[in-house]
């Protein structure tokens, strides 16, 4: 972990930090400093635009706002550095220029996010009543990833007895898996974190794969949470016993076959963990090293090594940058090009200076996280609806062609000089279709300045040398990196979950997983799944927030189950209703009605991955358990049942 000193700072460091923060984020943090609410309201607009930089304030707004910054901040300091005020409605005349419009549906989330009034608003609001039994773990975690670890501590603070299972020998889950070249978040530092995670400093805007399993390593140090885990030990199967209402656990251990009894089981293995390689002739007779980007064979080497990159999304891009800048060099073979986003400061280090102001200025850095939560959150869902009466194929609307002005602006811009490239790099298909790639100029420099190839002739077969493409050309290398995605519509895959009577799970789902909220299945009671289906999000969100929902949902569940004694069995009708509305959501979406092929789509084309409406709307849902979507099963009625 950084280390950022709490000291005093100079006058001159001071100015040199003020000119590297985030002034939007600042300014409400300098209000709670000095109670001087009328001169920072003069300091910002009555609505900042958010994705703009600065929040659209125009060069004079910021020249104000950082000589009130600087002599705010330097009375602050002289006088010892004191706390800043927490008092609800100073809090709220912070947020209003923040929210706008939003302000009435989007306040008790932001105050929820922005954790300054209650330092831990998501810690459950029950503690277990009694000690937890002997025989059997209240609840039973599989996977020791980013949800996992954060159920486990939240289960832990009511109270729970809890145990987490984890295929490998070590935390973190993708995290540890993906430990290619290059390997970065492409969600901003300080909101790809726990909401209860505030002590940890982060080096970079987007932090690195290392990083990243620095904070987790963090966070289980923090919480004690080490002798709450067992790795090395993947689950085999699950079985419901219906007089008991327990689960009984088979895992793979290092010393053989163990069994495990609980009250509820939460699978948080998530949808990116089985890597997905196609399957193309020859694959055997290849003499080089081959595999997938999830599964990186540190042994071989690199520099002066030529690889091959089969595919062209956000890992692929970071493995290109990656690989060049450790000696190799890549041809890389496309079958659809990416829309790129861009992002300045994806691979930027934070400013010595506004780290130092982030880890010592009151709310500043809580405030920061709560802007990059409203811009990544719900205001681009418009952008990725779908026009029935639109008759472009490259989009989906007026408001989605906008977007795809945009877009193809900045990879003219990237491939200008190249004309050939932009013309295999300009993808044909909507914007929101499939995953935008943010992109700070590297994917350019790598086939412009850094000597990388682009293939986009379909792979016809692999070599003893090399690949073949279906035009005939040879291309020679020492190593296949298949950068091709995952098993994202196979949940849960290889376990085997047998819930009430027997069922099987996977045969209950058949090609298209479904779950109530993505977390709840009938006919399988006290188990959960934390980034199930229809969980992940496009442009409505990131993937910790959506943990942090479910594992609050499931905190009222276990109330439930352990204080009443009883088991929660979802209702059909209930689930039905859920899915059928997710399906007519994501029919309206860009990655929904566009016809094109997306690692969203389940075999029958159905959108098994990802929720389609507001971040709003899923917090919503997931703030307690409705008693009457579930039918509650008891001892008597199980064994009858």
């Amino acid at each position: 972990m950084s280390v950022v000193t709490p000291n005093a700072i100079t006058d001159e460091a001071l100015r040199a930090a003020i000119g590297k923060a985030h002034l939007p984020s600042l300014l409400p943090a300098l209000g709670l400093i000095t109670n001087r609410w009328d001169e920072v309201a003069r300091l910002h607009p009555e609505r900042y635009r958010i994705v703009e930089e600065q929040g659209g304030m125009s060069p004079e707004s910021q020249e104000a706002a950082r000589a009130y910054a600087f002599d705010a901040l330097r009375t602050w300091r002289d006088a010892g550095m004191p706390d800043a005020t927490r008092d609800i409605d100073a809090l709220l005349q912070g947020l209003r220029p923040l929210l706008g419009k939003d302000f009435g549906s989007y306040r008790d989330l932001s105050l929820e996010e922005l954790a300054i009034h209650d330092p831990d608003p998501r810690a459950p609001r029950w503690t277990r009543s009694s000690e937890p039994g002997e025989d059997v773990l209240d609840v039973l975690v599989i996977g020791a990833g980013l949800s996992g670890l954060l159920a486990a501590h939240r289960f832990r603070q009511a109270g729970l007895s809890v145990l987490v299972l984890d295929k490998n020998d070590d935390i973190g889950g993708t995290w540890l898996e993906n430990s290619y070249p290059g390997c970065r978040a492409d969600v901003p530092s300080h909101l790809y974190c726990y909401s209860a995670d505030a002590g940890f400093h982060w080096r970079d805007e987007f932090a690195t794969r290392d990083e990243i399993m620095d904070s987790l390593r963090h966070f289980v140090a923090e919480r004690d949470l080490a002798g709450h885990l067992r790795l090395g030990h993947e689950v085999t199967e699950a079985a419901w016993d219906q007089s008991s209402l327990r689960w009984t656990v088979r895992a793979e251990g290092p010393d053989g076959p163990e069994t495990f009894e609980a009250l509820a089981v939460v699978s948080a293995v998530g949808q990116l963990n089985r890597p997905s390689i196609p399957e193309i002739a020859g694959q055997a007779d290849f003499a080089g090293r081959q595999f997938h980007s999830a599964r990186w064979d540190h042994d071989a080497p690199i520099d002066g090594r030529r690889f091959a990159v089969v595919g062209t999304g956000a890992s692929a891009i970071q493995i290109v940058t990656g690989l060049l800048e450790a000696g190799a060099s890549v041809t890389v073979f496309q079958r659809s090009p990416t829309w790129l986003y861009p992002t300045a400061e994806l691979r930027r280090p934070i400013d010595d200076g506004n780290r130092w102001l982030l880890a010592n200025v009151p709310t500043y850095a809580r405030w920061y996280r709560l802007w990059l939560h409203r811009s990544v959150s719900d205001g681009l869902l418009p952008f990725a609806d779908c026009d029935p009466d639109w008759d472009d194929p490259r989009s989906v609307s007026a408001a989605n062609d906008a977007v795809r002005q945009a877009l193809t602006e900045y990879l003219e811009e990237q491939f200008g000089r190249r004309p050939d490239l932009l013309e295999k790099m300009l993808p044909t298909y909507p914007p929101f279709a499939k995953r935008v790639v943010r992109d700070d100029g590297s994917w350019a420099r790598a086939f412009i300045e850094q000597g990388a190839q682009l293939v986009a002739e379909p792979i016809e077969r692999i070599t003893e040398r090399g690949i073949q493409t279906a035009g005939g050309e040879a291309h020679p290398v020492d190593a296949i990196v298949y950068a091709t995605g995952f098993q994202a519509s196979r949940f849960l895959v290889p376990m085997r979950i047998r819930g009430r009577d027997g069922r099987d799970l996977h045969e209950q789902w058949g090609p298209d997983a479904t779950a109530y909220l993505g977390m709840a299945v009938p006919g399988f009671p006290n188990f959960f799944m934390l980034y199930g289906p229809n969980t992940n999000i496009v442009v409505n969100g990131n993937v910790i927030f959506y943990s942090e929902c479910q594992i609050t949902y499931l905190l009222d569940c276990l109330r439930r189950i352990v204080e009443e004694g009883v088991a929660l069995d979802c209702r059909q009708e209930v689930h039905d209703e859920f899915v059928a509305r997710v399906d007519e959501l994501n029919a309206r979406r860009a990655w929904g009605c566009a016809g094109v092929r997306n690692w969203y789509l389940s075999p029958t084309g159905r959108v098994s991955q990802n929720w389609p409406s507001t971040a709003l709307e899923y917090w919503e849902r997931t703030r307690s358990l409705d008693p009457e979507d579930y039918r509650v099963l008891r001892h008597k009625e199980a064994r009858h049942a």
